[in-house]
């Protein structure tokens, strides 16, 4: 059932437009986990008790970066992440997780939304980020990608696949109860 599901992310998920950036994938198995080292793959999952891997010894970096929001992170706190747009689902910004300051998180769904700027185009930077998306997925959290261009230019198309993956999630996890 879960390869089924796995599955449905990437129909879902895979944008038409190939200007859209990929989604990180689900799976977290394999030769990338493999490659993490025992006590990454080791690592607790996010939740409640563990304050979702919240990391105080970021709080003032991420204030900081909340008061200078780019354009795009603006434009997709406004109009599609704030205020329980994204079907009822709380988002919080620039929300310190491990060692990151993710753009934005969903604790509830363990989602992290990410905008990158024109610097994400730079080999060492996309590695650095396959690298910390994997961290993350061993750790609970699913991380969506998006250029600013994208959000800027195509913000109809980034909320559909947010939404197809927030409605893919529920219907796994309404599967999932008896």
């Amino acid at each position: 059932m879960t390869v089924f599901v796995i599955a449905m992310y990437y129909i879902f998920l895979e944008p038409t437009d190939p200007a859209l950036r990929r989604v990180c994938p689900q799976g977290g198995g394999g030769k990338q986990a493999q490659d993490l080292g025992k006590h990454q793959q080791a690592m607790e999952k996010a939740n409640r008790s563990n304050y979702h891997h919240y990391n105080k010894k970021l709080k003032n970096f991420a204030r900081a970066n909340r008061q200078n929001m780019t354009k795009s992170e603006a434009c997709l706190w406004k109009y599609l992440l704030s205020k329980g747009q994204m079907r009822g689902y709380t988002f919080k910004r620039q929300r310190p997780v491990l060692n990151y300051i993710a753009d934005f998180m969903c604790e509830e769904l363990k989602l992290i939304i990410e905008v990158d700027g024109i610097t994400h185009l730079n080999k060492e930077v996309e590695l650095k980020d396959k690298d910390r998306d994997q961290k993350l997925l061993l750790s609970g959290f699913t991380t969506l990608r998006f250029s600013s261009e994208d959000v800027l230019k195509r913000l109809g198309v980034v909320k559909g696949i947010i939404i197809d993956w927030i409605d893919a999630k529920d219907m796994f996890n309404i599967s999932k109860t008896p």
